[in-house]
């Protein structure tokens, strides 16, 4: 089999024949038997939450984001994407309101964004817009006419997404959320 790894034991079923994964290469490998991952633990993680995200059609770059917003009272996340500089497409979150706690929740959110956007690369924000329903998009704001976004500006906005969903994560805790 191209790309078997031998050596060493699988934790969970002792086999010892393993394929490299993805772009990690060496430093993650997955057990050909029963499927287990084996490497560093952060690498583990990262695989298997992309694993899921992909399982349930989100773009696994936007995926934390889109769990941490759909944790807010009130919010669920109507659609997502992670972005495709290459084909001129944002990341954004789309969320609906689910009950009368929704403004509450857009509220924090919004606080979360202002507190945390000296650390953003680009400017972000929360759009509000009728679409059948009440819909509000998390999104970069970029200041210019349609179809001069640049690949640069979206990959900076890619990179936004951890560091936003981080600081929603922290927010969450905080006794002003509540």
């Amino acid at each position: 089999m191209a790309g078997t790894v031998h050596g060493g034991e699988c934790d969970e079923c002792g086999a010892r024949e393993f394929e490299a994964v993805g772009a990690h290469g060496a430093r993650l490998l997955e057990c050909v038997l029963c499927g287990a991952l084996q490497g560093d633990e952060t690498l583990v993680r990262s695989e298997l939450l992309a694993r899921q995200a992909r399982d349930l059609g989100i773009d696994p770059s936007v995926f934390a984001l889109v769990t941490a917003v759909g944790r807010i009272q009130g919010l669920s996340v109507a659609d997502s994407d992670g972005g495709d500089p290459v084909q001129g497409r944002f990341p954004f979150v789309q969320i609906v309101p689910t009950d009368p706690d929704a403004l509450r929740g857009i509220d924090n959110l919004c606080k979360s964004m202002a507190l945390s956007s000296r650390e953003h690369a680009v400017h972000w924000v929360i759009e509000a817009e009728f679409q059948n329903r009440l819909v509000f998009t998390l999104k970069p704001r970029f200041h210019s006419r349609v179809g001069e976004i640049d690949s640069e500006r979206i990959r900076a906005a890619q990179a936004d997404l951890g560091r936003i969903c981080r600081h929603v994560e922290r927010d969450m805790h905080l006794s002003w959320w509540h």
